[in-house]
């Protein structure tokens, strides 16, 4: 399988967050699909509104830490907008990572988070970017920033 022979890790953006047994079959579904144990979870929306059938609005970041501790799931990724908040390390192997960097403008203070900012930062400081591939794909200047921040990326060991 190519997700193998890449050296990938699989994560889960949660849907339907209304119970562990919810977040269990989603989880369970996805590894029986890619054939090997999800690796990190990430929930879909920050709390405030409803984005499908099976979506769970409420953001319960410390439901999802308990759900991985219980599960073997190594990494969490929030979805608060402060790329400044630091990851926080669990019992165990789990470690949070509250915040991202959102890459569309709506959901950051452009002129404080901008890409440079971004690029400098990440040299000292490991930070997650949030991206929807579809909003840049249909928007040149999100485009550019994006392939500004790839082409500026260096190979970093494995997590």
């Amino acid at each position: 399988m190519a997700i193998e022979a890449g050296g990938h890790k699989v994560g889960l953006h949660l849907e339907d967050s209304r119970s562990f047994s919810t977040f269990l079959a989603e989880k369970v579904k996805l590894e029986q699909h890619i054939g090997q144990p999800i690796f990190s979870l990430s929930k879909h929306g920050s709390g405030q509104k409803k984005y499908g059938l099976r979506h769970h609005a409420p953001y319960e970041p410390e439901k999802y830490v308990s759900w991985a501790e219980q599960t073997g799931i190594q990494l969490i990724l929030g979805n608060l907008e402060d790329p400044t908040v630091e990851p926080v390390v669990r019992s165990g192997p789990v470690v949070f990572y509250p915040a991202a960097f959102w890459l569309e403008p709506p959901w950051r203070n452009m002129e404080v988070f901008n890409i440079d900012w971004l690029i400098d930062r990440a040299k000292h400081k490991d930070v997650v970017v949030l991206l929807h591939p579809e909003n840049i794909i249909h928007d040149a200047e999100l485009l550019s920033e994006f392939l500004h921040l790839v082409e500026s990326c260096e190979v970093k060991a494995e997590i």
